[in-house]
């Protein structure tokens, strides 16, 4: 390290601090970035990076971040200091993470989980491989991505940002079996967590295939963070949403939908539309009892065929193995002229009640078992 350096005096050279820290052989700095800088007996410094540039990736992916630069400043006793600029370079793990850049990328995933970081924008062909892979979008996606998750049972598209008025493009959600909505106060992206994030999206049919199944989950979603969910043009697929603690106002298509929602996550100013299909189904799991019980105002349910009140120790949805009860009451509208709307209580154990109230419904009826 001192091959470079000389003392204009003739004295013996002696590295004393590395970043404004004092130099101790053998013991290691912590740079910036994670990395750390360690001075050796014979004047050499190694750097390791320490885990600080996991996420950096292999060439030959078409990902952007395939390298990255680190730097360190030594000083040579109380005289001259040199900057050390450092190249790393990315190599293929499982802590990879796939980045795009602002342009129109190319990209493809490894036999591996992988996790695309596909947020700087630009109009991006993306395809995972076997394993389930995330597409991490940001507020930025575009009609003119393609994002295919290839053979993975649970490939995923994570959207952050306010969307107002988005319909997914046809090549947006190839082989994609969920989208996630994150809250503006989820920071494992990079995210403030300060913001308020809302999404009004709508589907086009093209988006699912026959006989498959999208999760749309939007359940870590705050107060004040509201979605509005078209599925009404979907065929022949058909959807499982989970509701957040904002507003929601959910639509399904024309197959049998699934509409969840946690304890907390139902309040007077959502509304479910099931659409088409012959056995739409809302289903609750919580503590709706009591000053959380269920009011259904008028118009909030519309072809809804059936409520489906899940027990405490079904883990199918995050069940708490606690006991829930269950308080509902239904105002006239929910449910249409000689239609039958079906309240299913069988899954609940001994110490789990539902009281139900429909007394106001006019012309419609009930079955509940």
């Amino acid at each position: 390290m001192l091959d470079n350096d000389t003392d204009l005096e003739g004295d013996p050279l002696a590295i004393v601090s590395i970043n404004g820290a004092p130099a101790t052989i053998d013991v290691p700095i912590m740079l910036a970035s994670g990395a750390t800088a360690t001075l050796r007996a014979d004047a050499t410094i190694t750097y390791d990076p320490n885990g600080a540039w996991d996420t950096l990736t292999a060439p030959g992916s078409g990902a952007f971040n395939i390298e990255g630069t680190d730097s360190f400043v030594y000083a040579v006793g109380s005289g001259p200091s040199a900057t050390v600029v450092v190249t790393v370079s990315g190599v293929a793990n499982a802590g990879d993470r796939l980045g795009g850049s602002n342009g129109n990328d190319t990209i493809a995933g490894t036999a591996g989980i992988d996790m695309f970081m596909l947020q700087d924008g630009g109009d991006d062909t993306v395809t995972g491989d076997d394993s389930s892979d995330g597409f991490y979008m940001g507020a930025a996606l575009s009609q003119g991505d393609y994002l295919d998750g290839g053979g993975g049972a649970l490939d995923q598209v994570g959207l952050q940002g306010s969307y107002s008025g988005y319909t997914f493009g046809i090549d947006n959600l190839r082989d994609i079996e969920m989208v996630v909505l994150l809250s503006g106060t989820d920071t494992r992206f990079g995210g403030s967590g300060f913001s308020t994030n809302s999404y009004d999206l709508t589907t086009m049919d093209e988006n699912v295939d026959a006989g498959e199944r999208l999760i749309v989950s939007f359940n870590t979603l705050q107060a004040g963070e509201d979605v509005v969910f078209d599925g009404s043009a979907e065929r022949d697929g058909y959807f499982l949403t989970y509701g957040g603690y904002g507003q929601d106002v959910l639509t399904g298509g024309q197959q049998d939908d699934g509409f969840y929602f946690g304890t907390g996550r139902w309040g007077i100013k959502d509304r479910v539309d099931g659409q088409g299909g012959t056995m739409d189904q809302i289903g609750f799991q919580g503590d709706f009892a009591g000053g959380s019980a269920l009011v259904f105002r008028a118009d909030q349910i519309v072809d809804i065929e059936m409520i489906v009140l899940i027990a405490a120790n079904d883990t199918r949805f995050g069940g708490s193995g606690t006991s829930y009860s269950y308080t509902l009451t239904m105002h006239d509208g929910n449910v249409a002229l000689d239609q039958v709307l079906s309240i299913s209580a069988t899954r609940l154990d001994a110490t789990e009640v539902l009281t139900f109230d429909g007394s106001a419904e006019l012309d419609g009826s009930f079955t509940i078992y």
